[in-house]
């Protein structure tokens, strides 16, 4: 749309024959469309940083759930099940328990 606007906006000024903003017979349209193309562009860069900022959010908050799904695996693995305890051998019986 911005490009669109340009061109409008050259057009006008071929047909004028002014490309100067500040004679005084500047086209209105050409003066109208200008701020509206500065306006678009000026709405495409803020929106292209605020897409940049929620893209990292989204890599960092990413990350994080990684790292807290290698620390909740690395805790499940460190937790003994019970009864997967070794029990000592009945053959060597109180001596065991003495060492």
């Amino acid at each position: 749309m911005a490009n669109d606007l340009e061109q409008q906006i050259k057009i006008e000024q071929q047909t004028s024959g002014i490309s100067d903003v500040n004679h005084f017979a500047y086209p209105t349209f050409a003066r109208a469309a200008m701020t509206r193309r500065d306006n678009l562009r000026s709405s495409i860069a803020e929106l292209e940083k605020r897409l940049d900022r929620a893209r990292q959010e989204a890599l960092d908050a990413f990350e994080q759930l990684k790292l807290s799904e290698s620390a909740g695996d690395l805790e499940a693995q460190r937790q003994v099940k019970p009864g997967s305890r070794r029990k000592p051998p009945k053959h060597l019986g109180s001596h065991a328990s003495t060492r």
